[in-house]
């Protein structure tokens, strides 16, 4: 059942081709009177040779049927071979039965066949939810794939000839016919392949397998499936794999049944399949999971806990599951609306807060949603007032707890991330949760200018040798502390592990959105390389599933690009203190800043930072710090870093903003910068002054340019420390890599100059 499994997923992908052989025009239903047949080849061979020879001649088993049909054209002609291939296969007689439109009905990219009647065409008429184009020639291959074909290989009844049935007719068809080969050996490069209809012995099975095997080989073609209805004995199977084609035996799977519903039945496990894999792949039905702010909360956590359970696996949520995801939080998110419903979180038994807590959050997780600040603050508040403990929530609570640290640390509220952090277990977490806090202490580090080498804690990051998530988020790490070259071989390493799984299981949505994410970054650092040749080679998935990691990425830049009608409601206070908490609170009709947050964590998930040395993917940044530099300016601010991109720094640090800011504000956040460009001039390099490597070379041509411009509403005390540390800086052998200190000396001395004749 394992191949049947197989076949659907290939379907399922729209991967999966199918070749039909005269072995399949048994299951016609007769429509006529006549006593007629569809002859198999031993019959058609006998006609062949009764028709040369009469009773008498050499014995009908020293002869080919392609041989002996050879000899008949050259015996009583072509016209009288044709006459007896048409009394030989009674199309007019017969209609495609239930098998053919079960058949028909399937998912295949392309029917192929080597029969000469027309019940497959019929059938397809009989299809309502497919359309079929019929192939009859090559000149009919022209603008034939706007929808799957029926490819009628060796001529069709009643008159498209030739019919390809003789030695000579099969000699000179890959010559005479070369589109239609190159059609079909395509299709077995791109394609899992069924084979249904055919023996062994059949002389259309052989020449079409000889032609595979001589073209393609057996490593170059997807595997080739031969449907067998009858059983094949254990020796000629494995002489079909050694090509690689292998049997499945519908007689093994289904004993008990005839040779007709054997078929019947394969198709019906195959249609049972695809719509369980599509059902899987759509993750969820809104209608069915029917999620609503009215529901009680004990409703509600049943409910995420079947959508947490059942998702897919992908690493990154696919845009085309938005709609449904967004639909799912705002009726979640009516419940912090007072008139929403009688029910409020806090009203509700611990336990139950705990279990709702956890599937909302882990929800979030899963579909990239950062935790807002009331949010954060609701469910912070539930945890530290509670005096309830119970030792069988506590690693749901543990998980919470991870959750609200990442979202402290986007908000850049550090009070409140060292306190969650230290209410951190680290030695009740599993493998994952672990990784996910040491991730995110490193983030942390970085956004809060620690002196710390940010390149020895990822060495000091011990990742498991069959882990293959979170080596991508060390890659990229290790790309924007300045190790690219690290990352690089991170990558490199882990993508054939990948690989070797997805030969395994070609299909499985985390595998595919795993091997999308490291090969767009594996990408991205290459191009990033001004050592490496431009033409350097580029990686490329070997399985396209239903995620294009660069697909998405335009999906995010488009929407936050979009001309937005509505402003949102918002009562906020920004602060740009490195050291000091700051507040923001975001109302509703908020959409656009959702998209903004969503994509945000979209790259930090996948490992893909705004820029990689001189390689950029900006195209929706200055949305991103347009919408959220209210509510996030420090994350804001990180981005700009990592960017290099000190045309938004005005959003962030222009007239209006400072001129809302005190001098002790001001007089704060110029000691964190002084400090922070101290740390980064220990990490940057002389020969690095017109090149960025890192988050540090880019912040020494942004912070300079910061600092001078909050040097004008800062005190005298201040303006000392500035100008000492300038003094420092430009006795320095990393003097050139701090771009805009012209400035700072010059906003410091028309400082003094303003507070003296003040």
């Amino acid at each position: 059942m394992d191949y049947i499994k197989e076949i659907a997923e290939a379907m399922s992908a729209n991967h999966a081709a199918v070749m039909i052989g005269a072995g399949f025009s048994k299951n016609a239903d007769k429509i006529s009177s006549t006593d007629k047949w569809f002859k198999n080849w031993n019959e058609l061979s006998d006609m062949f040779y009764e028709t040369v020879y009469g009773n008498a001649g050499p014995g009908k088993e020293y002869n080919s049927s392609l041989r002996l049909a050879q000899e008949v054209e050259i015996t009583v002609g072509r016209p009288k071979l044709e006459n007896i291939l048409k009394e030989a296969v009674p199309d007019e007689d017969y209609g495609p039965s239930e098998v053919y439109t079960k058949l028909m009905e399937l998912p295949w990219r392309d029917v192929f066949t080597t029969n000469y009647d027309t019940l497959l065409e019929r059938a397809a008429d009989k299809v309502s939810k497919r359309r079929y184009n019929v192939v009859v020639n090559q000149e009919d291959l022209v603008n034939s794939n706007d929808a799957p074909r029926i490819l009628k290989l060796h001529g069709s009844f009643p008159s498209q000839r030739p019919f390809i049935i003789t030695e000579e007719d099969y000699r000179t068809y890959p010559i005479k016919f070369a589109a239609m080969v190159n059609t079909v050996q395509q299709a077995l490069l791109e394609n899992v392949f069924c084979m249904i209809g055919f023996s062994c012995e059949d002389p259309n099975f052989l020449s079409w397998i000889g032609w595979i095997h001589d073209n393609l080989g057996k490593s170059s073609s997807q595997k080739i499936y031969m449907i067998s209805i009858e059983h094949i004995s254990e020796a000629k199977q494995k002489l079909l794999f050694d090509k690689n084609i292998i049997v499945v035996d519908l007689q093994e799977l289904y004993p008990e049944k005839e040779i007709p519903e054997r078929l019947k039945s394969f198709f019906e496990n195959l249609r049972k399949l695809i719509e369980e894999k599509d059902k899987k792949d759509q993750w969820f039905d809104l209608s069915e999971i029917a999620i609503s702010a009215e529901n009680s909360f004990e409703e509600k956590t049943k409910k995420l806990k079947v959508l947490n359970n059942s998702y897919p696996g992908w690493i990154f949520l696919p845009w085309k599951m938005k709609y449904k995801v967004n639909r799912v939080l705002e009726e979640l998110d009516d419940e912090w609306d007072f008139f929403a419903k009688e029910e409020k979180l806090v009203d509700i038994s611990f336990s139950m807060q705990i279990e709702y807590m956890y599937e909302y959050v882990k929800f979030l997780n899963i579909v990239g949603r950062p935790i807002i600040l009331e949010t954060a603050e609701k469910f912070w508040d539930i945890l530290e007032n509670s005096k309830e403990k119970e030792e069988k929530t506590e690693y749901k609570i543990q998980y919470i707890y991870l959750q609200l640290l990442r979202a402290y640390r986007e908000l850049a509220d550090w009070e409140k991330y060292d306190l969650c952090r230290a209410k951190i277990l680290e030695s009740t977490l599993k493998y994952e949760e672990k990784q996910f806090l040491y991730s995110n202490d490193w983030w942390m580090k970085m956004y809060r200018f620690k002196d710390v080498n940010l390149i020895d804690l990822l060495n000091k990051w011990d990742l498991a040798q069959g882990d293959l998530y979170w080596p991508i988020i060390k890659s990229s790490m290790y790309a924007i502390a300045g190790e690219k070259v690290k990352g690089e071989q991170i990558l490199g390493e882990i993508l054939p592990k990948i690989r070797q799984q997805l030969v395994k299981n070609s299909k499985d949505e985390y595998l595919c959105s795993i091997e999308e994410c490291i090969v767009s970054l594996l990408n991205f650092m290459r191009q990033g390389d001004w050592q490496v040749n431009l033409d350097a080679e580029m990686e490329a998935c070997i399985q396209t599933g239903d995620v294009n990691w660069w697909g998405e990425n335009e999906e995010y830049c488009s929407h936050l690009n979009e001309k937005e009608d509505k402003k949102p409601e918002t009562s906020v206070q920004t602060n740009y203190d490195l050291s000091i908490t700051y507040t923001s609170h975001m109302g509703r009709c908020n959409s656009k800043i959702h998209y903004a947050l969503d994509y945000l964590r979209f790259l930090e998930q996948t490992g893909h930072p705004f820029r990689i040395q001189m390689v950029t993917n900006t195209k929706g940044f200055q949305r991103v710090i347009e919408t959220l530099y209210l509510y996030y300016p420090h994350w804001c601010l990180i981005q700009i870093l990592i960017a290099q991109n000190e045309k938004e720094l005005d959003m962030l640090f222009g007239r209006n903003k400072l001129s809302g800011m005190t001098q002790e504000e001001v007089d704060n956040c110029i000691q964190e910068y002084i400090k922070a460009l101290d740390l980064v001039s220990k990490n940057i390099k002389p020969e690095n002054a017109n090149w960025s490597t890192s988050v540090y070379d880019n912040s020494a041509k942004i912070l300079p340019q910061i600092i001078s411009r909050l040097c004008y509403k800062c005190s005298i005390e201040i303006l000392d420390q500035i100008l000492d540390y300038m003094l420092i800086l430009c006795s320095s052998n990393v003097r050139d890599n701090f771009k805009g200190i012209n400035k700072i000396l010059e906003g410091v001395c028309n400082a003094y100059t303003e507070k003296r004749t003040g």
